[in-house]
């Protein structure tokens, strides 16, 4: 059996995760939480405490933390993350057997899953009123928020692209003094890739890497690099800077600007291929806070969760509640059923989507002459042709 879990102080939550089966040739894997208040003043740091908590379990189990080969710990500490900000604890691996034990140690106070949850245009900023003309100039309300100058969005995604040019420095002011956020070179992303655009870019992967086997022809890559281009997607959006004659194989060409176009972007990659884990959101809430983040977006969920056992929910209490830090979330792409909305905790700024005045009309003839009227993206040119 596999189980991820969690201690905590200030949200007081353990996480546990059971996957019967799972990595069946590989040693269990755990992680746990406890009170700070409670560390025994032997030991000099919160991380050695947890340290040995973990090695403790080792010495009455068959679990060899420093010989999991699927990991990228803390040091080969068995730590999988260390949360300091939002959520103090840890997350490591355990066998069902250790989380039980653990569940009675002081300080461990619950239990929660951990578990993977899933991802869920150019019109938009002129179809909501806030630009207008060709040029799209703004309207008064994002010309007296300087459109977004001096705010830093923190974006929890699939990471980014930043040779995009939504993502250019040119016009850009610098980030805020606050901002404490670094840029972390991987591979196709060299440590020169932020600029005054995108001043942060980190990547988490030790969930994904504990609760998944690698996939064949898989393009994961361990860096803030976005291989999927949601979150390059989503990140322009929120705050792309102004992209003229922007379209779609010639369709609805126009200027392609994020809501927020002077603000800056930091980006948290959370999302790999089997899905964004909930051990590295909350690592990645806990860094976006402490990095000096002023709001954290993210278009992640799964299906319907209690509050205290959902990590964004958790995330986003303790970056509101004690660090003023707005966390705008997606309500999913299911519906419209009851209860298909996500991330609906009452200090969540929920998102959904709407419609739009726009349509892209094709027509049809038929033999007899007929025309059908619909709606395509196809050019009507060998897509072969000019890529």
């Amino acid at each position: 059996m596999r189980t991820i879990e969690f201690l905590s102080q200030t949200i007081q939550v353990l996480k546990y995760i059971t996957i019967p089966g799972l990595f069946q040739n590989l040693p269990d894997s755990v992680a746990l939480f406890l009170d700070n208040d409670l560390k025994p003043s032997i030991f000099p740091s919160l991380n050695a405490w947890y340290t040995s908590t973990l090695h403790s379990l080792s010495t009455t189990s068959t679990t060899t933390f420093d010989q999991n080969p699927n990991s990228d710990l803390h040091d080969k500490s068995g730590l999988l993350h260390v949360y300091r900000t939002v959520f103090n604890g840890f997350s490591a691996s355990l066998t069902a057997h250790e989380a039980d034990a653990l569940r009675t140690t002081p300080g461990v106070l619950s239990v929660i899953r951990d578990q993977p949850r899933q991802l869920h245009t150019t019109r938009t900023p002129q179809f909501l009123g806030l630009v207008s003309g060709p040029t799209s100039q703004p309207n008064s309300l994002i010309s007296s928020a300087n459109a977004g100058a001096g705010i830093v969005v923190a974006v929890l995604d699939t990471g980014i692209d930043p040779t995009h040019r939504s993502f250019s420095a040119a016009g850009q002011p610098n980030p805020p003094s606050k901002w404490k956020g670094s840029c972390q070179a991987g591979p196709s992303f060299p440590a020169t890739s932020c600029n005054n655009k995108l001043v942060g870019a980190l990547f988490f992967a030790a969930g994904f890497k504990a609760g998944s086997t690698p996939k064949n022809g898989s393009t994961d890559i361990l860096s803030p690099y976005d291989t999927n281009g949601h979150g390059t997607h989503t990140a322009s959006t929120i705050a792309g800077c102004p992209a003229d004659r922007a379209s779609f194989f010639g369709f609805a060409t126009g200027v392609a600007t994020g809501i927020a176009p002077r603000a800056h972007v930091a980006v948290y990659k959370i999302c790999w291929s089997s899905g964004c884990f909930e051990s590295d959101i909350l690592a990645a809430f806990d860094n976006a806070v402490e990095d000096g983040a002023d709001i954290i977006s993210l278009s992640v969920g799964g299906g319907p969760t209690p509050y205290h056992l959902d990590s964004t929910s958790i995330g986003a209490f303790s970056a509101l509640n004690y660090h003023g830090v707005l966390v705008s979330a997606s309500s999913g792409n299911d519906g419209p059923g009851a209860m298909t909305a996500t991330n609906i905790a009452p200090w969540i700024t929920t998102v959904g989507a709407s419609t739009i005045d726009r349509r892209f009309p094709a027509d049809v003839t038929l033999g007899d002459g007929t025309v059908l009227s619909g709606a395509s993206l196809y050019s009507g040119k060998d897509p072969s042709v000019n890529k």
